[in-house]
């Protein structure tokens, strides 16, 4: 009976302090609990507060990349040439373009550039975004890898080109090679106003189906044809900035004996010259690691590269290669691309540019400007509105070497 007493409290005393036991546990636990929930809500509170100071960055930053994109009116519009002109056209742009009007007068605010009396200030962003892809395989020089420079503010920028390249000598034990010294000099970049100037019937700018791709398709067009023009060949005078042919350093390759009789046969000599214009890259380090090799051709250089003789003494052999159907036009000039061009010369002097075309730099100021008029010229006669979009532009060549040209190609006859 004692015994059976003894075992009795010992199994009260042992559940007394597993229900102990069990209690603390369940006690601490809870605290846990509060201690990792506090904790969680902490980390969801910062988290929250991260995420919101993230969406204001955004949006602030939004706001100043795209002037007036991010106002309540017009919160997730893209930009729309078609309305700018709309509203220019109907002379109500608060009403047509209210997304567009406020970018420009925030552009204007800024002082990018001068006030253009009533014109549009177009962003670098929307000029980039929807112009910049259509003149890019219109602009050859653009397709073919040119450097581009967005350059903000108005003034001049001054960009280190070589001016001379170092030598290399072969040196025997003991001796010394010559000291040459790798020259540069500054090129300043300056803005040269390039122009498109169309035209359009103001009903169909009113009625605005499918204005907008229509107008900017037609000023990249124009802008093409300038841009081009100016870094193949610019002048140097009368507001042309000088372009590729007519840099002083390029390399250049004489074509006189490619064709024969007045231009009228292309001789195999057109090949040997082609390989030369290749070794004057290779002579002058500018072939092995360049980023951008290609040709930019006239159309009749590529014309004369189709009939290049197997011999050179009659006008009746085989072409080399000869490919007319079967394959096509040819992509390639020795394997590396060409893009054929209007802007260079055809005919007693055909002229041809390859180079590494990273090695020249196309500039540009600021933001496309554009005006439009209803009344100017005969518009109001004929119902249209005429459109100026304009943006300065400069080009530069940081290494002529890279570059060769050709002299005295004549293709007058073929």
């Amino acid at each position: 009976m004692l015994d059976e007493n003894i075992e009795k409290g010992r199994d009260e005393k042992r559940q007394e302090f597993r229900t102990l036991l069990r209690d603390e546990v369940s006690e601490a636990v809870k605290a846990n609990m509060v201690d990792v929930t506090n904790a969680m809500s902490v980390v969801t509170e910062r988290m929250n507060r991260w995420e919101a100071e993230q969406d204001a960055a955004e949006k602030e930053g939004r706001k100043h990349n795209l002037p007036g994109s991010m106002e309540e009116t017009h919160e997730g519009e893209t930009y729309n040439f078609g309305r700018v002109f709309r509203g220019l056209t109907l002379g109500n742009p608060e009403k047509e373009c209210p997304m567009e009007l406020a970018m420009s007068r925030e552009l204007y605010d800024m002082g990018t550039v001068p006030d253009t009396a009533g014109g549009f200030l177009v962003p670098t962003q929307v000029f980039e975004d929807q112009i910049i892809p259509l003149l890019r395989p219109q602009v050859i020089a653009m397709d073919l890898g040119i450097t581009q420079l967005p350059v903000t503010g108005a003034g001049v920028v001054e960009i280190p080109r070589e001016v001379s390249g170092p030598a290399v000598d072969n040196v025997a034990e003991n001796a010394a090679n010559t000291a040459t010294d790798l020259s540069f000099g500054n090129h300043r970049l300056e803005p040269h106003c390039a122009q498109s100037y169309v035209k359009a019937s103001r009903r169909f700018l009113q009625l605005g189906v499918g204005a907008d791709q229509f107008i900017r398709r037609r000023m990249a067009e124009e802008l093409a044809l300038k841009w081009n023009e100016w870094i193949l060949k610019g002048t140097g005078a009368d507001g042309n900035p000088i372009g590729i042919y007519n840099t002083a350093g390029v390399n250049t390759v004489d074509f006189t004996s490619a064709t024969s009789g007045s231009g009228a046969v292309v001789t195999a000599d057109f090949y040997t010259d082609l390989l030369a214009m290749e070794d004057t890259l290779a002579d002058a380090n500018a072939l092995t690691g360049a980023q951008s090799l290609g040709f930019a051709v006239a159309n009749r250089f590529l014309r004369a590269a189709r009939q290049i003789k197997s011999e050179d003494s009659t006008a009746d052999h085989l072409e080399m290669g000869r490919k007319i159907f079967s394959a096509g036009a040819e992509d390639f000039i020795l394997g590396y691309r060409y893009r054929r061009t209007t802007q260079l010369a055809s005919g007693a002097n055909t002229e041809a540019i390859f180079g590494d075309f990273s090695k020249a730099v196309l500039a540009t100021w600021n933001n496309l400007s554009i005006e439009a008029s209803n009344v100017a010229d005969d518009a109001l006669q004929k119902r249209q509105t005429h459109i100026v979009a304009y943006i300065d532009v400069d080009v530069a060549v940081t290494q002529p070497t890279a570059f060769c040209v050709t002299q005295n190609l004549d293709t007058t006859n073929l």
